[in-house]
């Protein structure tokens, strides 16, 4: 029989209640804790305190604010956790590799929440792209844009963590599509950003934002994200000498085509973005039984400096 873990999660938002339901399904036991008393009232094992969620936990998933990341993160390890980090790993880039080393160091494993590495049409992507079916890539373009109040109806957006100006705005909430592009094309660096608080939703922080990113391959990727498209888009595609693939991550679709324009493969695939939360939850809990990380923290750096030399050289 595998092991049953007690995993403490650590914010009782909508991400944190997601991840506890998902867990509890799974049958780990699951404690839970947010200063917002009123945050994850259905959450079973609720407790009034961070050290008391972490008492007795194995695990830890750190789904608070952005900006309480990477102090959850240092006090899941104090408590000898192993931790699934919520995107963005945090806001401050030498204190997140400090702890990622100190993880390492410890045999803890760390993860982060990127949570498209799980959505089928990336995956079958990124096995394409490994067999060269495409040929060597050019370059990609990812699209993440979508009208941020429509996300939680009932809620005030401007009240949320993607108003704080330290750790929101649209480059640290869109982490996901920068680590897209890295997980499909290889380590990169900012080239350059664009970013602007067009003040179209009411945030402090900017809403609409431009990256290229230079990968070491030589391929080059354009990313694009904001807070204001309606109806929502999410996909990504990749030029190779030897074709073209896009993949709409809301249709759950995946197009390749030759150099002709032909199409060699067309491919829909069943679920939701809510299968892929499970498949993410699953693999965290195959991770504290020896598997290894789809999403390793480590991993996580990389988008992470992006993300932040973008909102320097980028907000206007």
């Amino acid at each position: 029989m595998p092991e049953t873990h007690t995993v403490a999660v650590l914010g009782l938002g909508s991400i944190g209640q997601r991840h506890a339901r998902n867990l509890a399904a799974l049958g780990a036991r699951v404690t839970g804790y947010d200063p917002d008393r009123a945050a994850g009232a259905d959450i079973a094992e609720r407790r009034e305190t961070r050290a008391a969620a972490l008492e007795d936990a194995d695990a830890v998933i750190v789904a608070s604010p952005s900006k309480a990341h990477l102090d959850d993160l240092e006090a899941a390890l104090d408590a000898g956790c192993h931790v699934l980090v919520e995107k963005p790993l945090g806001h401050d880039r030498a204190r997140a590799a400090a702890l990622v080393e100190r993880a390492e160091r410890e045999g803890r494993i760390v993860v982060v929440g990127h949570n498209l590495r799980f959505h089928p049409a990336v995956s079958r992507l990124r096995s394409l792209l490994a067999d060269r079916t495409i040929g060597n890539p050019i370059w990609l373009r990812a699209l993440a844009a979508s009208h941020l109040p429509d996300w939680r109806p009932g809620r005030d957006h401007r009240t949320g963590y993607a108003a704080d100006p330290q750790a929101g705005g649209v480059i640290m909430d869109f982490t996901h599509e920068i680590d897209l592009a890295v997980h499909l094309l290889g380590p990169g660096e900012l080239v350059t950003a664009a970013a602007a608080n067009t003040g179209r939703v009411g945030l402090p922080t900017e809403d609409m934002a431009d990256l290229v990113v230079a990968h070491a391959t030589g391929a080059r990727s354009n990313i694009h994200v904001d807070y204001l498209t309606r109806p929502a888009q999410r996909m990504v595609e990749v030029a190779g000498d030897d074709g073209f693939a896009r993949a709409d991550l809301i249709a759950r679709t995946l197009d390749v085509h030759a150099v002709d324009g032909s199409v060699i493969r067309k491919e829909r695939f069943d679920g939701s973005f809510d299968d892929d939360y499970i498949a993410e939850a699953r693999h965290f809990l195959d991770c504290l039984n020896g598997a290894d990380p789809v999403s390793p923290a480590r991993d996580g750096l990389v988008p992470l400096e992006i993300a932040l030399a973008a909102r320097v050289k980028g907000v206007q």
